[in-house]
């Protein structure tokens, strides 16, 4: 399996600064404008925020390792009808300090 360059720039992008990037904070601004409590598959936030379902995976993933998020439910995506975990905000951002990078 091959890593695609999007997936590398992602994580190098976040790797180099610690910063979020603006695609990593339009994806929390997105996410804490849901209501509190909320699960929604991958799927379901690439159509509503407008972020590419290609670039979620990679940004989706750093966000979940620096605690923000979490996808450790798991649900059956309506459209689609199969097992997918359901990502929530673990840490919600007006506890956090979003800086684009």
């Amino acid at each position: 399996m091959t890593v695609r360059r999007t997936s590398r720039d992602c994580y190098h992008e976040l790797e180099a600064n610690g910063r979020l990037s603006e695609q990593q904070e339009k994806l929390m601004r997105f996410l804490n404008d849901q209501p509190k409590g909320f699960r929604m598959s991958r799927r379901e936030i690439a159509e509503k925020s407008g972020i590419p379902i290609n670039a979620l995976p990679c940004h989706v993933q750093k966000l979940i390792k620096k605690g923000w998020l979490d996808d450790s439910e798991t649900g059956i995506d309506p459209v689609t009808n199969k097992t997918v975990h359901l990502v929530r905000i673990k840490t919600y951002p007006e506890q956090l300090e979003l800086v684009a990078a």
